[in-house]
């Protein structure tokens, strides 16, 4: 059985340990991109683009967060109100550890 690499997680940790954590994104469209770093998925609220700020207000209830990244959404919305209960579905090990 081969290893499984979890680029997304390998890059989180990096981040973390203040290591380079610049990685590819290929899409399946075939487009490649180098990202500077993983500490887009760690930015500050005031850091968001406009609509990232506007979903994360509009939020009430039940959320699903998928693909929940670095958890950043769901961290910003637990301090700022205890009215959505949130589920995180990763399969990322790493990221759920960050």
């Amino acid at each position: 059985m081969s290893k499984v690499i979890d680029a997304f997680g390998e890059a989180y940790m990096a981040y973390l340990k203040g290591e380079p954590s610049n990685h590819y994104v290929e899409r399946d469209d075939g487009n490649i991109r180098e990202s500077d770093s993983a500490y887009y998925y760690f930015r500050t609220y005031d850091e968001w683009q406009p609509y990232e700020q506007q979903a994360i207000q509009e939020a009430k209830g039940r959320v699903l967060d998928i693909g929940l990244g670095a958890g950043r959404h769901a961290l910003h919305s637990r301090k700022r109100t205890k009215s959505c209960r949130y589920r995180h579905i990763s399969s990322s090990n790493p990221s759920i550890t960050a």
